[in-house]
């Protein structure tokens, strides 16, 4: 869960500030890796190396909820990331729309004023 959590704090910049293909190519190295680095913890190591509770019946979880919430977490982090991405975006073109808009209004403007005079 923890090691979840941790790439899904490295996703968030990735999704933020690059393209939308880079960042889903990255969103599906971080999946897989998540998912061979689980799978290979629970398969090829033996259980005098992994870290046990003293009571294991408290710290039980299943290999699926492990990744069903890895999985969660970074995916939620990749579309904050590529949501955030673009409103930011979206606001960006607002703005220089406004300008333009500004701008041809103050062109109109200069031209009555000049056609009055």
């Amino acid at each position: 869960a923890a090691t979840g959590l941790a790439v899904a704090i490295a996703l968030y910049p990735v999704a933020l500030s690059v393209g939308p293909r880079c960042s889903a190519v990255a969103l599906g190295a971080a999946l897989l890796g998540v998912t061979l680095a689980a799978v290979l913890t629970v398969t090829v190591l033996t259980p005098h190396f992994l870290v046990v509770a003293p009571d294991p019946e408290i710290f039980s979880t299943d290999l699926l909820s492990s990744l069903g919430f890895s999985w969660f977490t970074i995916g939620s982090s990749w579309i904050l990331g590529r949501s955030f991405r673009a409103r930011h975006e979206y606001a960006g073109q607002l703005a220089e729309h406004r300008e333009q808009k500004a701008v041809s209004r103050l062109g109109r403007t200069r031209v009555r004023i000049m056609g009055c005079s």
